[in-house]
């Protein structure tokens, strides 16, 4: 971390299905030594890459639109593991003045076409909208903030709201332009399956 400005943190157990030991060992223990690190080095800010799946009970319960301020109700193991991340985050920003930029990704898939479900094509973010969201988080000027990013696609239920006005985060990307397909909005929201996020 010597001489580091920004840790952008994507490392971690990246599945809604892994197991307790493995969203212990490297989202909890293995982001709070990040932190730590960062910490001691004199690090200027940390952007963490959370995760939907902090918030996806909404998300199976079909209770949309979801807002950052919403409290948290993970969908998983690996959902717990980054709704910790980001209170963890909360607190050194808090107590040792560090900044952290919680990002809540959606479904990042360089092929929009991956999966043939509703809420993925709702919740995609492009590769493009990706660099942008993390460039964005480097530059801003609030310090902390939890912020969703997903791209600009119709049935998006998300808010990107403040993640627009703080980071000056504006999607260009949509799943209906990538996927070249037409997708037909549907209010409230499509159905999602009970045992989601298995397989997501």
């Amino acid at each position: 971390m010597d001489g580091v400005d920004t840790v952008l943190h994507l490392a971690g157990e990246a599945s809604p299905e892994a197991d307790w030991d493995a969203v212990l060992a490297a989202n909890i223990v293995g982001y709070r030594n990040v932190l730590e690190a960062a910490r001691e080095a004199g690090v200027r800010r940390v952007v963490y890459a959370s995760s939907n799946h902090a918030m996806g009970m909404y998300d199976r319960l079909q209770e949309w639109p979801v807002y950052p301020h919403h409290l948290p109700r993970p969908d998983s193991l690996y959902g717990v593991s980054k709704v910790f991340g980001e209170t963890l985050g909360r607190f050194y920003h808090d107590e040792h003045g560090l900044d952290v930029i919680s990002l809540r990704i959606g479904w990042c898939s360089e092929d929009p076409m991956l999966a043939d479900e509703e809420i993925l094509h709702a919740m995609w973010l492009s590769e493009d909208d990706t660099e942008q969201a993390f460039r964005r988080a480097i530059e801003a000027e609030v310090r902390h903030g939890v912020y969703y990013v997903v791209s600009d696609n119709p049935n998006r239920r998300w808010d990107l709201t403040s993640t627009m006005l703080d980071l000056g985060y504006r999607p260009k990307d949509s799943w209906e332009d990538a996927s070249g397909r037409s997708e037909t909005v549907v209010e409230g929201g499509g159905d999602v399956r009970d045992d989601w996020p298995v397989g997501s």
